[in-house]
């Protein structure tokens, strides 16, 4: 018999997987939430894990094609240029990702101006080459952002549990949106 288990637990931890011993820890937390299934093979492990936490939906067409990304495009020229370059090569292209630092502040949800100037045609030249747009978003919130004190006040912003903010100096200083708030996921 098999068994899957899903630790849900947000503290720092660490499994230990060895020959006679499989051991989970977790230093600091006020409740472990988990859960384990038995079943005969893998394929039932995952079908009851999936009932529980959810079924994909199916792919669409155009993303089981090739996908480029790379750590940074520097403008929307680029972008367009890598795609038509695809294109004339007889690649063809199904998405492209748009990583990095295309915003002007971390936590400014929207493309910086001075680098990409007209998103709305970009995305229309890239749909003209059978190519999609898929941009990441980051977390990360400056203090600074246009959208920092909103996110604040309203408690989308990650705390520790005394109430301080978690931060960090990567390119300014950042916290976190919590992605477990459903109201900070639609900010």
């Amino acid at each position: 018999y098999g068994y899957g288990l899903w630790w849900n637990n947000p503290g720092i931890g660490e499994v230990t997987f060895a020959n006679n011993i499989t051991e989970w820890k977790n230093i600091d937390t006020d409740c472990i939430d988990y859960w384990i299934c038995a079943e005969d093979t893998p394929k039932e492990i995952i079908s009851a894990y999936t009932d529980v936490t959810g079924h994909s939906p199916k792919m669409p067409k155009y993303a089981l094609g090739l996908w480029q990304s790379k750590l940074r495009y520097r403008n929307q020229n680029e972008v367009i240029s890598i795609a038509k370059h695809y294109h004339d090569l007889h690649i063809p292209l199904s998405v492209i990702i748009i990583d990095y630092f295309h915003w002007p502040k971390q936590g400014d949800f929207k493309f910086d101006k001075r680098y990409f100037p007209n998103p709305e045609k970009m995305v229309k030249d890239l749909k003209k080459l059978n190519v999609e747009l898929m941009v990441s978003v980051w977390p990360n919130i400056d203090c600074t952002s246009e959208n920092y004190n909103e996110m604040n006040k309203k408690g989308y912003l990650v705390r520790a549990d005394k109430g301080k903010s978690i931060t960090m100096t990567f390119h300014g200083n950042t916290t976190f949106f919590d992605t477990t708030n459903p109201e900070a996921r639609l900010f």
